[in-house]
């Protein structure tokens, strides 16, 4: 492990990894600086994500060997945790949201990043036992007005959110980086990832990290 490394990631934490070039290349550098037992790689399925998607999370786990959990959003217990082999490819996940919404995410209301992917890992993480934990996200540092946007205070992450974003990687350095590993996604964009009908952004790398409690987490889906 390097010292002062913004990647060697202290437990309890969940890397969320959402099966992106950049997402991929801060979970490469997590793993190289060592991860601790309880730092774990989740992964939530919308089931309206792409086949290349799901097949470079699996080739990631097998080649790369990690335990990556996949989530599914659900109903009922609010997580369900399912495999590459079962995880859902028709929309599933997204449907039962949107029947219990009864309206679809706009770009006012999008709620389904929310719903179908932050909520679902930290209720997986709840189980668990963990009271509080790290959340590591991938953002690229030469995203500035994304690093800005997730150090302002929400609904969600009052008083229990605080961002430093350091990996210091841009989007030409991660796309260097990912020519050089066995795994190559230059074949499919971020823009192909999933297909949800909101509109996708860019790219994000290096490591971001944000501080969550489940007393927050419980408050808010409570509200």
């Amino acid at each position: 492990m390097t010292l002062g490394s913004p990647f060697a990631i202290d437990g309890p934490a969940m890397i969320s990894f959402s099966g992106g070039r950049t997402s991929a290349f801060m979970l490469r550098q997590c793993l190289d600086e060592g991860l601790q037992r309880d730092v774990h790689v989740l992964f939530s399925n919308t089931g309206k994500e792409r086949p290349e998607t799901l097949n470079f999370i699996h080739d990631v786990a097998t080649r790369w060997k990690v335990p990556v959990h996949w989530l599914e959003y659900d109903a009922g217990s609010g997580y369900r945790e399912v495999s590459y082999e079962t995880a859902s490819r028709d929309g599933a996940p997204f449907a039962t949201l949107i029947r219990k919404r009864s309206f679809l995410p706009n770009p006012v209301t999008r709620f389904c990043t929310q719903e179908l992917k932050i909520r679902v890992m930290a209720k997986w993480m709840r189980a668990r036992g963990y009271e509080a934990w790290t959340n590591v996200v991938g953002i690229r540092a030469d995203e500035p007005r994304r690093i800005a946007k997730m150090r302002v205070p929400t609904r969600e992450s009052s008083a229990t959110t605080r961002s430093s974003p350091r990996g210091g990687s841009s989007k030409k350095s991660v796309a260097a980086a990912s020519a050089t590993t066995s795994l190559d996604t230059r074949g499919w964009s971020r823009a192909s990832r999933h297909n949800l009908c909101c509109p996708l952004r860019r790219h994000r790398a290096s490591a971001q990290r944000t501080t969550t409690s489940a007393t927050a987490s419980v408050t808010t889906e409570a509200s």
